[in-house]
């Protein structure tokens, strides 16, 4: 009966959310805070986490690789202009691959002939431009899974022009995952440590704290979804990004929830705050459900970091910008 009242005064509060209320509004936050007591401390919801978090390791760990190529690449194409660059690198890895490529429809025609040009082994798939390259992700993994690929590695044409080192982020997250040496290294880590369920390029390998605020609404729905609770949610880490190498096992709880484009927001340029982005740092809590680790690429491949762009770095000084002087 109390776990009930929260639930409808915490809807209540959602409801009201943007009412210039200033009592209202402390009076539903300290309420909010209640409900996140009640749940971490109600044994059934506990259980219930527990218990699905248990369901999802077992498939995890009983996970076997009957594919001849063990890897798939997904690709989200938006900017065919970086086909040259994201080809430059896999010419020259050292493992087998099959691509799973997305673009939006408007680009299908022109992706489908240059990756015939290459002779690359592929699956091509026209989607509308929504949910960036998350949905167009979730969307196409089912094809990965059916094929009993055991690894992913999800790589994306970013460009953030948002910001200004957009080209230097991205080209220092395909050289921390894409080096010609790395792929194979990467496999072999996996092979080895059982316990391993995505890996991050070095340096991006963000707390989900960072900017929660912009995306609590849109968490709680993805918490909702996977049946876990926010103070779990709040100690994991995700790949900022997006990109990584994966256990394609340790997504399935991501790729179990069958989300449709409508969740989406339309894209308007928005730089956080949306679906896609909460998903992003779902990316984690998806790994800890399976009962796995997330690390970065630095535990077996360490680069020097002098001459390469700082993620890390460049986050400091925008937010030392913002602080008043």
């Amino acid at each position: 009966m109390e776990l009930s009242l929260y639930i409808l005064q915490y809807q209540i509060w959602q409801d009201r959310s943007d009412s210039n209320n200033y009592v209202i509004i402390i009076f539903m936050k300290k309420l909010r805070y209640n409900l996140r007591k009640l749940i971490i401390n109600n044994p059934f919801l506990a259980i219930k986490m527990r218990r699905r978090r248990s369901a999802y390791s077992q498939g995890y760990r009983n996970s076997k690789n009957d594919a001849t190529t063990p890897l798939a690449i997904v690709i989200h194409v938006f900017y065919v202009d970086l086909l040259n660059e994201i080809f430059q690198y896999l010419d020259k890895l050292d493992v087998n691959f099959k691509l799973y490529v997305t673009t939006p429809f408007n680009c299908t025609e022109h992706v489908k002939n240059r990756l015939e040009e290459k002779q690359y082994k592929h699956v091509l798939l026209g989607v509308k431009n929504q949910g960036r390259d998350i949905f167009p992700f979730l969307k196409i993994m089912p094809l990965v899974v059916e094929a009993k690929h055991e690894f992913v590695l999800k790589i994306h044409t970013k460009k953030s022009s948002h910001c200004s080192f957009g080209d230097e982020w991205r080209q220092d997250i395909f050289l921390k995952l894409l080096d010609k040496n790395l792929a194979k290294k990467t496999l072999q880590y996996f092979q080895k440590n059982l316990n391993i369920g995505m890996i991050a390029p070095q340096g991006y390998l963000l707390s989900n704290s960072i900017n929660y605020s912009n995306n609590e609404k849109n968490i709680a729905y993805i918490l909702r979804e996977l049946g876990t609770i926010e103070t779990v949610f709040s100690n994991l880490s995700f790949p900022a990004g997006s990109m990584f190498y994966a256990r394609t096992a340790a997504l399935e709880p991501l790729i179990n929830l069958h989300l449709h484009k409508e969740k989406f927001a339309i894209e308007r340029g928005q730089i956080d705050g949306t679906l896609a982005h909460a998903i992003e740092r779902g990316f984690g809590a998806s790994v800890y459900l399976c009962g796995a680790d997330l690390i970065d690429t630095s535990q077996y491949q360490k680069m020097n970091n002098k001459g390469y762009f700082s993620f890390v770095e460049e986050q400091k000084k925008i937010i030392m910008k913002r602080k008043p002087s």
